[in-house]
């Protein structure tokens, strides 16, 4: 696959997971919420572990929520790939081996860096498309030549 198609897909997956995140977090949430509240019996008079239960119940939700969200992150990504095939799957991962092996070839060492200039996009996470990997060696070779 070529460049524009790598980072196009890239950002499907990449809304795929966050699709995944949002929908099992909320669900997650949901559930919690309607069992603790409603099925689950507790004594809201007496403490749980030295807390108040109604503390005790929303950490709980919190807590599946963001269980829910994680799992959700794969298994959106998983959902992701198996619509995709395992062809287009293996070309993705070849070129995702490929674009790291790029960024780390050109970003400066971070031994370089300091608080008073942090090193600009580290991992290239910002880079959405062909330009913007033009802007990302730009903004490492001028940090290299500042840092020299």
């Amino acid at each position: 696959i070529n460049w524009d198609t790598y980072f196009q897909m890239t950002r499907r997956r990449r809304m795929a997971e966050s699709a995944g995140t949002v929908l099992t977090g909320l669900g997650a949430f949901s559930v919690t919420s309607i069992y603790l509240t409603s099925i689950a019996e507790f004594d809201p008079t007496r403490l749980v572990m030295g807390m108040d239960p109604t503390m005790v119940v929303g950490l709980q939700v919190l807590g599946a929520t963001a269980l829910g969200a994680m799992v959700g992150s794969q298994l959106g990504g998983f959902l992701w790939r198996v619509r995709q095939g395992r062809a287009l799957c293996n070309a993705l991962d070849a070129k995702d081996r490929d674009f790291f092996r790029r960024i780390r070839k050109y970003r400066p060492h971070h031994i370089k860096t300091n608080l008073q200039h942090p090193m600009p996009d580290y991992y290239g996470e910002k880079i959405r498309s062909r330009d913007d990997y033009k802007g990302w060696l730009k903004k490492q070779r001028e940090y290299q030549k500042k840092m020299l």
